[in-house]
């Protein structure tokens, strides 16, 4: 067997054939639970190749994803990593909804009380909450619901979001409001 220093150029062109058959298959056969549980290990390897055949998976069945079992089960830098592709198809109350869902099985894994201080909550979630486009919902979608969003976000944040998406100014908001509704890419 060949070692890597013994390898010439048509050996290098195998390597890379098989690695594109890899990839195709990967492309033909991916599952929910294969698209999670590969790009936790590809973003861990920064193999952006592979990566992108599970993020494409996770684009194009953004809805089925998110209520999945398999998504309750990432880890937190995966979440983060989600919540900033500009290609989800899914709203953002949804993905609210499903981040939600994702810190309440959180705590009941590690046995805390969902209910606890609001900065509990917020510290399963990171920076990843910061991700959450609230200022492209209209004040119809976000007002309504600014009591669920009490449950992870501060009052003034609530405050905050509802002036944003009335249209107006905020200083300090940690929130890209440049980021503008996600758009399908596939």
């Amino acid at each position: 067997m060949k070692g890597p220093s013994n390898c010439t150029n048509d050996d290098n062109h195998g390597v890379h054939m098989k690695w594109q058959q890899c990839r195709n298959d990967l492309e033909e056969t991916i599952t929910k639970s294969q698209a999670f549980k590969f790009i936790e290990k590809f973003l861990e390897l920064q193999e952006h190749t592979m990566m992108e055949v599970c993020w494409r998976y996770i684009d194009k069945y953004t809805g089925n994803v998110f209520i999945s079992e398999y998504f309750l089960k990432i880890k937190q830098p995966t979440l983060d990593a989600l919540l900033a592709r500009d290609t989800l198809l899914f709203d953002e109350k949804a993905i609210f909804d499903a981040v939600l869902n994702w810190a309440y099985y959180l705590c009941n894994c590690t046995l805390l009380q969902f209910e606890e201080a609001r900065e509990s909550r917020r510290k399963f979630l990171g920076d990843a909450i910061y991700k959450i486009r609230f200022h492209t919902m209209k004040t119809s979608e976000f007002s309504p619901l600014s009591r669920i969003f009490r449950k992870i976000l501060a009052d003034h944040e609530v405050v905050d979001l509802q002036m944003v998406i009335n249209g107006e100014n905020v200083r300090n908001l940690k929130w890209d409001t440049s980021k503008q509704k996600r758009e399908v890419n596939f």
